[in-house]
């Protein structure tokens, strides 16, 4: 095969040279004859294919030939194809030459890239208008019609391809929050979306939630600010990462930020500082003696005045500093003193400190003996009259049987020993009217501690002895408790706010980022959901109509 190459420039400038060979001829990178294609990053070979006809073939990258991408193709004389920047055309060589052909390579002009690309959808020739109304109502078919034609049990037909279409989860936003991954509600829609394009009604949640109440008791002074109010304003679902609970600061500001007509009184903060939140409120039973029954006892929420301190008047006697002293328990029970655990005990299921019983935590050292004789003998605790009558027996039995004189005095002086400077005397106020028999002669007067001072907050005891250097050991306890330095039962031993900011003030950055990390939202004083909320809506719809 004998050939020329001729590169030309412009009509002035050509540099020709003249190949023979036996077998294909390789052109481009790698090869002698790269300089004619310049910036080639891959290379073809030419080979004979019949009289006047040769075969181009690239391996790799494609060549243009007759307005097509081939991988090959074969050309004659007065033909041509593009090769990369390059337009190879198939000529008559010089008569000079003894070549049988002469390659004739002219470099094209190099176009930028944004001029050789289709910016625009206009250059593309793809119609906008077409397209979007096209992919408008694949989705409303696809995304909406269908779906909700499949899952509505009302359609007389059957649709094709039911299985595989899509149903009403393809309108879900996301998967549920592990709460509700439940029967009767992971794979029902309907449990909870009662009717389709409406909001979930309150009654949809109250299925289950019946015992929830609200955050306030709803009157005619308030209920414009609640009856309008939803669920789903604070509880959202599908929402991804889930969280059921709006915990924003700015949604309990909304009211507690500022003074409200319909709450007088109500506290206004706005973070938790020192300057900005109010003092904690503790919540304590007070005793009225001329009350009758359960009226007798009032739970009062309270804040100390400046140079002002709150007791609690329970009716116990308790000393904490005496029972955590090491000397004067040793010295009184020959033991040692007392820790906190001893009596305060946490609940696992709510970081709660249990209730305080004579039974579980005060008996094993203030047993009510009173014969000395008979030492595993003890009085019942909790009835006046049973304990005169225990007595009452045991003393007219012990004449009986061991010939005991004048067991009347035996008992009077025993009755007055222990409502007195021992016995129920220790613990108890107790008050005496003296002349009447002894069944009715003295009271102990009602004994009522408060299980939580702070009802309306979340506190949990085993969360907070997780932190590293606080344990369930006395010097923790202490560090926010101060029962060593308490004599008396009427001591209330809460922290204030400047024992929790260290931790929680807004300067302690995410421990402080919700109000409701440290509050309860639903309490068990406010109303009934569902019946008040509808009630009041009622009301005031019913209103409106007649102003009309």
């Amino acid at each position: 095969m004998r050939l020329s190459l001729k590169f030309a420039d412009g009509a002035s400038n050509a540099e020709t040279i003249s190949i023979s060979t036996d077998g294909p001829l390789a052109v481009g990178p790698g090869t002698p004859y790269a300089r004619f294609f310049p910036g080639l990053d891959f290379s073809f070979t030419i080979s004979p294919a019949s009289k006047g006809r040769y075969r181009f073939k690239s391996k790799t990258k494609s060549i243009a030939a007759d307005g097509r991408s081939v991988k090959s193709t074969t050309l004659g004389i007065g033909e041509e194809f593009v090769v990369g920047f390059f337009t190879v055309k198939l000529t008559i060589a010089d008569s000079d030459s003894d070549s049988d052909v002469c390659l004739q390579i002219i470099q094209n002009p190099i176009v930028p890239v944004a001029e050789r690309a289709a910016m625009t959808l206009s250059e593309t020739r793809i119609s906008v208008r077409f397209w979007s109304y096209s992919l408008l109502i694949l989705v409303f078919i696809f995304g909406l019609l269908y779906p909700l034609v499949n899952s509505s049990v009302d359609v007389p037909f059957a649709l094709p391809f039911a299985s595989m279409a899509p149903g009403e989860t393809a309108w879900s936003a996301g998967e549920l929050h592990r709460a509700h991954v439940t029967v009767g509600v992971k794979n029902d829609c309907k449990a909870c979306h009662t009717a389709a394009f409406e909001a979930i009604p309150d009654s949809a949640c109250l299925d289950c939630h019946d015992l929830i109440r609200e955050h306030v008791v709803i009157t005619p002074a308030n209920d414009a600010h609640f009856t309008k109010t939803t669920c789903a304003d604070c509880h959202q679902e599908h929402i991804q990462p889930s969280h059921l609970v709006n915990n924003s600061v700015r949604a309990c500001l909304n009211c507690h930020g500022k003074e409200q007509d319909w709450a007088p009184g109500m506290p206004v903060l706005q973070d938790f500082s020192l300057s900005e939140h109010p003092e904690f409120q503790v919540s304590l039973w007070e005793y009225d003696s001329k009350a009758k029954d359960t009226s007798q006892w009032q739970l009062v929420k309270q804040h100390a005045e400046p140079g002002q301190t709150i007791f609690e008047n329970s009716n116990l006697k308790f000393p904490h500093d005496v029972h955590l002293n090491n000397e004067k328990m040793g010295r009184d029970n020959k033991g040692d003193g007392l820790a906190c655990v001893n009596c305060h005990q946490i609940n696992p299921a709510d970081g709660r400190v249990q209730p305080i019983s004579m039974e579980a935590n005060c008996e094993s050292c203030h047993q009510l003996t009173y014969d000395l004789d008979q030492p595993e003998l003890v009085l019942p605790h909790g009835s006046e009259r049973e304990v005169i009558a225990e007595m009452e027996s045991h003393f007219y039995r012990k004449a009986r049987t061991e010939g005991l004189l004048d067991p009347q005095a035996r008992l009077t002086t025993e009755a007055t020993h222990q409502f007195g400077d021992s016995g129920c005397g220790t613990c108890h106020q107790v008050e005496e009217t003296p002349g009447l028999p002894l069944e009715a002669r003295w009271q102990i007067v009602p004994v009522r501690i408060s299980d939580n001072w702070f009802p309306s907050a979340s506190f949990n005891h085993l969360a907070h002895m997780s932190v590293p250097g606080i344990s369930s050991d006395s010097t923790s306890c202490l560090s926010c408790h101060r029962a060593d330095t308490s004599h008396e039962a009427k001591d209330v031993l809460m922290p204030e706010k400047e024992v929790c900011l260290p931790c929680h003030g807004i300067d302690a950055g995410r421990n402080a980022n919700a109000c409701i990390s440290c509050h309860v939202f639903h309490t068990n004083t406010g109303s009934p959901a569902i019946e008040t909320r509808s009630l009041r809506h009622e009301i005031m719809e019913l209103g409106k109509d007649a102003a009309h």
